[in-house]
């Protein structure tokens, strides 16, 4: 099964993770709030503390956030993972956000 790596853990983000971990895939995660971990690793997914830290060899990143700004944050404000993802990981918005912003 697929590498993936996952950024947001709200509702629907949540369900996402466990839906992708039932499937047999090795799921990494990780959250703006660390509070949330608890239960995602009890469905199997694993946690890391730095998103960097999820691009090392994902074959797919996916990212469900709230808004527009929570994508800008993280993607171009913070630590500019848009820029350190490897050609061949393939990247899946599952955000509501602005067709400009994806």
């Amino acid at each position: 099964m697929a590498k993936v790596s996952f950024i947001g853990l709200g509702i629907m983000g949540s369900g996402m993770v466990g839906n992708l971990v039932k499937a047999g895939h090795e799921v990494t995660v990780w959250n703006r709030s660390e509070s949330k971990y608890a239960a995602i690793e009890k469905v199997g997914a694993k946690t890391v503390s730095d998103p960097l830290q999820l691009l090392a060899g994902a074959e797919f990143l996916m990212y469900c956030l709230a808004d527009d700004a929570a994508v800008d944050a993280i993607f171009l404000k913070g630590p500019e993972l848009a820029s350190k993802v490897e050609k061949s990981t393939i990247v899946i918005d599952l955000s509501t956000i602005d067709p400009v912003t994806s």
